[in-house]
């Protein structure tokens, strides 16, 4: 970690609640490091926020991730911010996502050729029920209560009506919210971005600049120069930074020892016995005994990440 340095956030990695593993593929190519987990990227950045050696944050990149994970993250570059460190934030063309996440930058640049969108929030849901009867394929589940809907598209051919409803509310909340969030970020009247997502759906990078949602249209260029100037690094050298997923790993090893929180996360369908890639029910009940047994731990988080599941193997 070179001394006055900028953290770089590579969004373009999906951040999750728990440690997911890189595709086979993608590492073999030299593509993205080993995904962290959303909590563990938090700490780290928290951690900038104190240390000398880190001159600011930089954002790049299209978001990818849980609003779940991705609100620790954010919440942590509010931190760096109030240190008096900037947070700044580049885009070729911002959807609801990165706007949302890099309104708390002190400077959002956006690409003069791109776009910033705001389309409002929707979900497809593919159903395959009248297929699966043209084969003579009946799908026989028990399920209880008109709104569960999770096997809805083996049964039917189009969607319920209280499918349609749930999915309308939980999605206008979380527009809702985004929305919100943004504007009170960026200092936008309440309300303006609903309005803008019905009228119009996206804005051209002057009219975002006009409306606030950016504070800079400019070329990539002029952002590097404006990297120089609060790095005191000359043209033609390099400017000192550091990677978030590398900072985390430094950040990590300088951990003291001693009893502590244990951060144990479940993500992925609950299922019975043992699962590498789910909640196995099995598994999660040992590391949790081994938490209560072990005296380092002086108490534990469990951040559960997860679409349902097993009941047995919930119990």
């Amino acid at each position: 970690v070179p001394d006055g340095c900028f953290v770089t956030v590579d969004l373009t990695q999906p951040v999750h609640e728990g440690t997911r593993l890189p595709d086979p593929l993608s590492a073999l190519q030299g593509g993205a490091d080993f995904p962290l987990p959303g909590h563990e990227l938090a700490s780290a950045l928290r951690a900038a926020a104190e240390d000398e050696r880190v001159a600011g944050v930089l954002l790049r990149g299209q978001v990818n991730g849980p609003t779940s994970a991705l609100s620790l993250a954010r919440a942590a570059l509010q931190e760096v911010g109030a240190a008096g460190k900037p947070v700044l934030a580049y885009f070729g063309s911002p959807g609801e996502p990165e706007l949302w996440f890099a309104a708390v930058a002190d400077e959002l640049w956006m690409e003069p050729l791109g776009e910033a969108t705001l389309d409002g929030l929707a979900a497809v849901v593919p159903y395959f029920g009248e297929a699966l009867a043209r084969y003579g394929i009946e799908f026989q589940v028990t399920r209880v209560g008109k709104y569960k809907s999770a096997v809805e598209p083996y049964m039917l051919g189009t969607m319920s009506a209280e499918n349609r409803a749930q999915l309308e509310a939980l999605l206008g909340d979380i527009q809702q919210t985004l929305y919100a969030e943004i504007a009170a970020a960026r200092g936008i009247a309440p309300g303006e971005l609903e309005r803008l997502s019905r009228e119009r759906g996206w804005l051209t990078p002057d009219e975002a600049l006009a409306t606030r949602l950016v504070t800079r249209v400019a070329p990539f260029s002029e952002f590097l120069a404006r990297l120089r100037e609060l790095t005191d690094t000359e043209p033609g050298d390099e400017v000192p930074q550091v990677s978030l997923h590398d900072y985390a790993l430094d950040v990590r090893a300088g951990w003291s020892s001693g009893a502590g929180i244990r951060v144990i996360v479940a993500a992925g369908e609950i299922v019975d016995g043992t699962s590498p890639g789910e909640i196995g029910g099995d598994d999660l009940a040992r590391e949790l005994r081994a938490a209560r047994d072990d005296e380092d731990t002086a108490a534990v988080v469990l951040r559960v990440d997860s679409p349902g599941g097993s009941a047995t193997a919930s119990d």
